[in-house]
């Protein structure tokens, strides 16, 4: 038989804890971080998916105009181009054609779209600038009567006359000089 053991001599009793499951706001947190990662999984599959769609060429409808065909037929429009810089350096250029709607009173460069087809954004420029009229064998020009003038190839216009223009004139618009292409 077992003899009893006095208190003092004994070990201490250890105490055992029950595993607890988790808690709810643990469950949540595991929950969350799946549906992120799956939905961040899903984006990024459709993002590889649609970039590699994005560069598939898409045949032409029947009859339509191949692109280069359609740029070299806007082109053969154009009767002539005005390019160069303004003072600040920045390239302007505009493309003329002789289309119905401007055929009587012309183009218009200016500063501000409210009065002009072409805009050249630069104080020196008035608002409504200058004038190209178009026929089937020459353009004109004229000063619209602004406060810096128009010269072409060094010689200042007197507003409201109109000029005649070649190829490979010089037309100073205020500060801003343009040659005039085909």
């Amino acid at each position: 038989m077992l003899e009893p053991v006095e208190a003092e001599d004994s070990p201490t009793p250890i105490q055992v804890e029950e595993l607890q499951a988790p808690s709810s706001a643990n469950e949540s947190l595991i929950w969350l971080s799946i549906v992120l990662m799956a939905l961040g999984c899903g984006y990024l599959y459709i993002r590889k998916k649609s970039s590699v769609s994005s560069h598939i060429p898409l045949p032409l409808r029947p009859g339509a105009a191949h692109p280069t065909e359609k740029r070299i037929a806007e082109a053969s429009r154009t009767l002539f181009r005005m390019s160069g810089f303004d003072e600040r350096g920045a390239p302007v250029s505009f493309a003329f054609e002789a289309r119905a709607p401007y055929s009587d009173r012309g183009f218009i460069i200016g500063r501000s779209l409210d009065f002009a087809d072409f805009k050249i954004a630069h104080k020196n420029i008035s608002r409504a600038h200058l004038q190209v009229k178009l026929t089937k064998t020459i353009c004109l020009i004229r000063d619209l009567g602004s406060a810096n003038g128009t010269s072409v190839n060094g010689v200042k216009l007197k507003p409201f006359e109109y000029i005649k223009v070649s190829f490979g004139d010089e037309i100073c618009i205020a500060t801003c000089t343009l040659t005039i292409t085909s």
